[in-house]
């Protein structure tokens, strides 16, 4: 009953369960046949789709941390997705060191 006790609640625990989920297929999809531009563009347009969808998604279900509402879901894989995609961009492609 441990989990009565999480500010969140139950119900929170299954978007965040989708946002693993993602998170795992993207990295699956990253690691399948290697990383072209065509799959960085991919992942990019995916990424810029998801924010647009959580923006639109926004003005009748707000976007809500504490309750993990699903456009918060939707916002956050969008921008780790965008994010990932530039990192891959300056790491592999571009070849920038520090």
């Amino acid at each position: 009953m441990a989990y009565l006790l999480i500010p969140e609640g139950l119900l929170s625990t299954l978007p965040s369960i989708c946002n693993v989920l993602v998170g795992y297929l993207i990295g699956k999809y990253i690691i399948d046949g290697g990383m072209n531009y065509e799959k960085l563009a991919k992942m990019l347009l995916m990424g810029a789709g998801l924010l647009v969808v959580a923006y639109l998604w926004d003005l009748g279900f707000p976007v809500n941390k504490k309750l993990w509402t699903s456009s918060f879901v939707t916002l956050t894989v969008g921008l780790d997705i965008v994010v990932l995609s530039v990192l891959i961009y300056t790491i592999d492609f571009v070849k920038k060191t520090r």
